[in-house]
């Protein structure tokens, strides 16, 4: 449930006490919700073979992701991390004109929850999503958070002084790697 989950967050933040800010994570804002809900394969199949019906299943998950934005917005969770994985490691799944015309109007919406009580939202997201950092900042997020794959230099020289830029560690390296 919505509540549960907040709860959850909310008791490892008093575990934490003033040491630590635990932010929580919404898991699945609305791409997300897709790849778990019907995995890769249907998922890629509705959207391109059935758009009309891909887009009516895709405002009900929107609408859901809204209820979840409301939960947050009430807590006392002074972030919004939301993740969505919207690449992969080569890039895009869909055009960029797609995720416009899909994803970014609905996220305005799950993100206006959050700003108007003044929260700031973080974007999450595996692979290289850098063709869409304009979109989730002008969608209303304050920050991203990203992996090795993500265009980490122009993104700085454009956002660095204004915008939470997260990120940029190979994981594979800081688990397998040598101390060097």
């Amino acid at each position: 449930s919505i509540r549960a989950g907040l709860q959850a967050t909310l008791d490892d933040q008093a575990r934490m006490g003033d040491s630590a800010v635990v932010t929580g994570l919404y898991y699945t804002t609305l791409f997300q919700w897709f790849i778990l809900t019907f995995g890769w394969e249907m998922f890629l199949v509705t959207a391109g073979s059935e758009p009309e019906r891909f887009k009516h299943t895709l405002q009900l998950f929107a609408d859901m992701s809204v209820e979840h934005a409301k939960a947050w917005a009430e807590s006392d969770i002074p972030f919004f991390f939301c993740h969505d994985d919207v690449a992969i490691t080569r890039g895009l799944v869909f055009s960029k004109q797609w995720y416009i015309e899909n994803l970014f109007p609905h996220y305005e919406r799950i993100f206006a929850e959050i700003k108007k009580v003044g929260k700031k939202i973080i974007f999450v997201s595996d692979g290289n999503y850098t063709e869409l950092v304009d979109d989730i900042f002008a969608a209303g997020a304050d920050g991203i958070l990203f992996d090795w794959t993500f265009d980490l230099d122009s993104t700085l020289k454009k956002y660095g002084k204004n915008k939470v830029l997260i990120g940029n560690a190979d994981t594979q390296v800081l688990t397998f790697g040598t101390m060097e």
